[in-house]
Order: structure tokens, then sequence, then C-alpha cells
């Protein structure tokens, strides 16, 4: 079964951009689009501190998939195996795919770690993203230290994206500045607290191409970051309070043999959540949350614009769980505006506007390691389905 686990949907993303497709912002406007990807489909709060903990220490495989839309589904897919080999040795495969809405350029992640002691904790660590167009392998080298429990731990990278692009890529492409970057991922916990984060800073990278091979571009410069950090303090086992924040950026330009094709775009989105779980009655949990969204895009080239999005993103959920199932019941919605600028003046709009959703999930334990959950949820301004939603967390 765990076979059908490791097959993950990847999809080819065009990197040429004509006037007449653009399609790098076409989800701004939208209303549900934070709040189906940090709410709605996001994974529960106990889910997510138990992933955490168990990265470098065991095996697990999870997943979400949610309607977006009658045309598109959501998804998210992780899986995470560590093996240790004896003498010092020690083997980590990390798959992560997610295809959201808000991300610019989603990417398939496939990452193959050798881990060797070289000290009490203390690791070197080697790792590949391989991928079937070798143009496309990324490699990374670091350490790695952890704690006895392998539960706290801090893995910092030095890595460098798409290796050996210039010598194997078949689109005439040269590159003239090297994605380099570091990564990294770490926990930490006392007897109340814990730590989480992870991220990737990149410098991005910058190519020309050969006319005879690329007839329409001539250059390309892409740059992705990402770094999410999250506190958590217990009061008491049940009782604690979540802080956390994230942030994205992305960039891209090209230039096309016909110059009045080329554009930039830059797009930067900034999410914090403050986040309140406590027990009421013997089984049941309340969830209190509040989410804040701010993005800021800009465009140049042949379209010429700025975006600017605020949006609160407010929330409760009630869970009553017993040994075999466990109910959850949730409502939440969104206080947004947005203003878009246009510099011709032929686009220019705004909007001030609150929607709001009722979720109802459930989810059956197959056995102390295994979780699948599954909801609907209904926007409150229409009529008919709202989507729904699927999860699924293993350990093994």
């Amino acid at each position: 079964m765990f076979k059908y686990f490791t097959i993950l949907i990847c999809i080819s993303l065009s990197t040429c951009c004509i006037a007449g497709d653009w399609e790098l912002d076409n989800y701004s406007t939208g209303k549900l689009v934070y709040l189906h990807s940090f709410v709605n489909y996001s994974f529960d709060p106990d889910w997510q501190q138990r992933w955490e903990k168990q990265l470098m220490k065991g095996n697990g495989v999870r997943f979400s998939y949610g309607s977006a839309s009658s045309k598109k589904l959501l998804h998210y897919e992780d899986i995470n195996i560590n093996q240790s080999f004896g003498k010092g040795w020690g083997f980590r495969c990390y798959v992560n795919s997610q295809f959201s809405e808000y991300k610019d350029r989603s990417e398939t992640l496939r990452f193959i770690e050798f881990q060797k002691s070289i000290f009490h904790g203390l690791s070197l660590c080697t790792a590949a993203n391989l991928k079937y167009k070798k143009q496309d392998i990324d490699g990374k080298l670091g350490l790695l230290h952890v704690n006895k429990t392998r539960e706290n731990y801090l893995q910092l990278f030095f890595c460098w994206d798409d290796l050996v692009y210039t010598e194997r890529n078949d689109e005439g492409g040269r590159t003239t500045k090297n994605p380099i970057g570091i990564s990294w991922l770490s926990r930490f916990s006392g007897e109340k607290w814990n730590i989480f984060t992870n991220g990737k800073l990149s410098t991005g990278f910058e190519r020309d191409y050969k006319e005879k091979k690329s007839p329409d571009r001539s250059h390309l410069k892409r740059q992705t970051s990402e770094a999410n950090g999250k506190f958590t303090w217990y009061f008491t086992e049940k009782t604690r309070i979540e802080a956390e924040l994230n942030h994205y950026y992305f960039f891209e330009k090209q230039l096309f043999r016909q110059s009045a094709q080329d554009y930039s775009y830059s797009n930067e989105i900034f999410h914090g959540v403050l986040r309140y779980l406590v027990p009421v009655w013997t089984t049941s949990q309340l969830d209190f949350e509040m989410h804040y969204v701010n993005q800021y895009a800009r465009a140049g080239g042949y379209k010429q614009y700025t975006y600017n999005r605020n949006e609160y993103i407010p929330a409760v959920f009630l869970k009553r769980s017993s040994e075999k199932y466990s109910v959850r019941i949730g409502y939440n919605g969104s206080f947004y505006n947005w203003d878009f600028d246009d510099y011709f003046n032929i686009k220019d709009d705004s909007k001030d506007d609150f929607v709001d959703k009722l979720n109802l999930g459930f989810t059956y334990h197959f056995s102390q390691t295994a979780h699948v959950y599954l909801s609907v949820s209904h926007v409150l301004q229409l009529d008919d389905f709202g989507g729904g939603n699927m999860r699924y967390m293993m350990f093994f």
C-alpha cells in the first residue's frame, strides 16, 4: 500500500510567457485564496506538532487534498523516511509536493540524503533533489545536530540548485548567475515550550539563451525564498498558545527577442498566526485562531501594476474525540481588501469585502499512528456546495 503514497503528481509549468497568457497573478482577486490554504485545508495543529517531532527519528506520510474551485484541486504531500545503516551512517528521504493558488511556481522536491556521524550527535550530510531532467537536479551539503531522542535537531545546508544546467539543458541556456543559498530545519524544546523553523534563502539564477534553440526568449532571471517559524508555549499538557510567522518571496524577469513581450514580476507575502488551544469538558478541544496576511506584488514590462492585499482571518474549531474517531466543527471568515493600481489606468480596481465558511469534519483513527480526515465546507453567501477536504497521516 505504501507504493501508492510515493506516487506524486508532477505538473510541468511552461517558462515562456506571452502577452495573451499571463499566469502569475491569475488568483489575486479570489475571495478564498488564503482561507483555503491557511485554514480550511491546512493540517490540524496537533497533527502538525507530531509531524515536526518525528522528522529526524521516524517514518511518515501525510497529504491534504482540498477543492479550491470546480476546476482546481489544491494538494500538499509529504513523505519522510529515516533509516540507520550502522557504523555512524544514516539515510533520509524527504518528498514534498505542494500546489496552491498563492505560490507562483510550484515544485516537487525529492531529496535523497546521506548522513555520517563525525561527533556526538553531529553528522555531515549530503543530499540531492533528483529529477527526470538532469538539468534540474539540485545538490546540498551541510551539518545535522540531534539530541539523544532526535526530537530536537538543527540542520543547516549550503544549497546549489540546477547543478549541471548549462551542460545538460536542451534549451540553449547558459547560466550567468548560479542559484546558491542556505536552507535550514530545526526544532528545539523545553519543559513548556518548543520552537520550530524551516526555510530556504536563495540568490536565484540568471540565464541567457541562444537564439538557435530558443527563438523567443533571450534571458531569464528567477528567485524564490521562503522562511517559516513557530513558537509554542504550553500552559498545561493540553492547553497551549502558538505564534507563527511565514514569509514568501518570488521574483521573475524574462526578456524576449521581441522586447514588447518583456516582463518582470515580484510577489511578497507575510502570513502571521496566533492560535490558542484549550480543552473543554473531558473529550473536547477548542481552537481559536487569528490569521493576518499581507501581499504586495509588482509587475513591469508589457504589464505594469502594483497589487496590495490585506486580510484578517478569524477562525474557531470545536473538536470532540474518542478512541476511534473525532468530529470537528468550525466557523471561519475573511475580512479582506485589495487594491490594484494599473500604470496605464486601464484596469484600476479595488475591493473591500467579507466571506465566511462553515466546516464539518470527521476523523477516523485506524490506530495511534494512522488517521484519515474527511470534511465538507460551505460558503454562507452561496447556495451550493462549498468544497471538500481529505487528509491522511501515518507513521510507520
